[in-house]
């Protein structure tokens, strides 16, 4: 089983679950810390809202990092963009 893109970048990027808690919480996110894990861990996301501020944070963060790698939003891929 492949390890779920957001879960491979937090390790790439070195983000512990904390630091993406607080990310994601700083734009908007509603999960408590200990309810995010399920969602970082899961390869079939169910809940678009809170999957895509999770996106946004870790691209936001390999923007930070000067890497040009970006996730895909959950939305674009459910309406077949981008």
């Amino acid at each position: 089983m492949n390890e779920p893109a957001i879960q491979r970048a937090c390790d790439e990027l070195g983000l512990s679950l904390h630091d993406l808690w607080m990310r994601y919480f700083a734009l908007g996110g509603t999960r408590l810390p200990e309810e995010l894990g399920s969602l970082v861990r899961s390869q079939e996301p169910s809940d678009t809202g809170d999957y895509d501020v999770l996106v946004h944070a870790i691209n936001e963060q390999y923007m930070d990092a000067g890497r040009p790698e970006r996730l895909p939003y959950l939305a674009d891929k459910r309406s077949g963009g981008n």
